[in-house]
């Protein structure tokens, strides 16, 4: 076989193959588009996982500052699982359940949930760290600079 023969070849199993992606790109979109479009609440909605300071609570929502300065509405709902975690620990081995009645103004919270475009999300997850443990934490690592820093 000539090389101008394996070119020809080659060219039209390349054209071949575009061909063929292109149809069934489109019977694919032909099929999932409709089911799509009938119901766009079936789309899952994205998931999020907010950091911040909570700044207030009412009834079962929590308005969460974030870091990145969105105010987040968090809604809290019987089967939302609550954390305290220790301050400090870079696991959840020391976390304990938390009842969200104890959460205040001030606690750090981490919450896995699917945000909405309004802004407001209903938490699956609350991992949180009460004010009160992250100041006695942030008192303990001042005294340790004291005692062991540079110099002593």
């Amino acid at each position: 076989m000539t090389a101008r023969k394996i070119r020809v070849l080659l060219l039209t199993l390349g054209t071949l193959l575009i061909l063929a992606d292109i149809d069934v790109l489109s019977l694919a979109h032909a099929q999932i588009s409709p089911s799509l479009q009938a119901e766009p609440s079936a789309l899952p909605e994205p998931k999020a996982m907010p950091i911040g300071t909570v700044v207030d609570i009412t009834g079962d929502i929590i308005t969460l500052a974030t870091d990145s300065g969105m105010h987040v509405k968090v809604r809290v709902q019987e089967s939302t699982s609550i954390l305290r975690a220790v301050p400090g620990v870079k696991n959840l081995t020391g976390a304990t359940p938390l009842p969200w009645k104890q959460l205040q103004a001030g606690d750090r919270l981490l919450v896995r949930g699917a945000i909405r475009d309004d802004q407001s999300m209903a938490a699956s997850v609350i991992l949180a760290m009460k004010h009160a443990d992250l100041d006695e934490r942030r008192q303990w690592e001042q005294e340790d600079w004291r005692e062991r820093g540079v110099g002593a």
